[in-house]
């Protein structure tokens, strides 16, 4: 009578453990699970020659699946859009596919944009002066303000963009101070 107590639990405990398994199997391994993931940037790859214009920043929702395990472990970083443009022969405005890179076991449903386009430019470069431009200050009528000459700098960039370019300004904001005397200023050009 006891061995057949204990025959029974055994076997209900099996019932069980069988039950949890196949449970598992179904819920997380086998199954197709889909999620989708917002705003992918789109990185422009291969560009040596050449500027971008525009075409860069650009994000893109997609839609991957795969077992439910893998795809739950994603995460945006995990997915990578990119759009190469090494084939490119001449500048100006191209249509451009987008290419995905994903983790194994993972795969690509649809996208919300499956293109981009893309403007490049030759590259350039430039020296240019720089200006100071002192704002938000008083001072008396006895001085005289004068400003230090400011190396010049090289810019690069598109070649559209660089030959607009005539000067670069320093923008200074001296908070309402009344000068009386010299000062150094450091800023953003």
């Amino acid at each position: 009578k006891k061995n057949k107590t204990i025959d029974f639990i055994a076997k209900v405990i099996c019932l069980l453990l069988a039950f949890f398994l196949w449970y598992y199997a179904v819920s997380v391994d086998t199954v197709n699970y889909e999620e989708e993931f917002a705003e992918i940037p789109v990185e422009i790859v291969n560009k040596s020659e050449y500027a971008i214009l525009s075409g860069d920043g650009i994000t893109v929702d997609v839609t991957v699946s795969g077992n439910r395990g893998a795809v739950q472990k994603l995460k945006n970083s995990d997915i990578r859009a990119y759009v190469d443009v090494s084939n490119v022969t001449e500048a100006g405005e191209k249509l451009f596919d987008i290419q995905f890179k994903l983790p194994s076991g993972v795969t690509l449903e649809k996208t919300s944009v499956g293109a981009v386009t893309v403007y490049l430019d030759n590259k350039a470069s430039k020296s240019v002066s720089v200006e100071a431009q002192p704002f938000n200050y008083s001072m008396s009528s006895e001085y005289t303000l004068n400003i230090s000459k400011i190396p010049d700098i090289v810019i690069t960039g598109p070649e559209q963009i660089v030959n607009k370019v005539a000067r670069a300004e320093l923008p200074v904001d001296l908070n309402g101070e009344s000068l009386t005397r010299g000062r150094k200023y450091r800023g953003k050009l």
